[in-house]
């Protein structure tokens, strides 16, 4: 699990998890594409029981990581930083968990 603590920058949190986001999509093709191979062949593909958990797991992060961030992101936080910054951050975090 990915771990925000007060001095870490919240816009390079948004930035990870953006990439965390990319990542997932990927894997989803991944799982999507075996699955698919594997209806069409008729074998079970033992692999993918192993993708779909590297998906699951992705997915979780993304999630525990979307929740830390809406607590950081100035509604609930005490950060006290820009106003400016503190704008982005809530409406980011609107977007993406919110």
């Amino acid at each position: 699990m990915l771990i925000i603590n007060k001095e870490a920058n919240l816009t390079d949190a948004l930035v990870v998890l953006n990439e965390l986001v990319k990542l997932a999509n990927i894997q989803e093709e991944r799982v999507l594409a075996m699955r698919a191979e594997e209806r069409i062949s008729g074998f079970i593909n033992p692999h993918l029981d192993t993708a779909i958990r590297v998906l699951k797991d992705l997915l979780l992060n993304t999630q525990k990581m979307r929740f830390d961030l809406c607590l950081r992101c100035g509604r609930k936080s005490g950060y006290q930083g820009s106003s400016t910054l503190i704008s982005t951050l809530r409406s980011e975090c609107l977007k993406t968990c919110c």
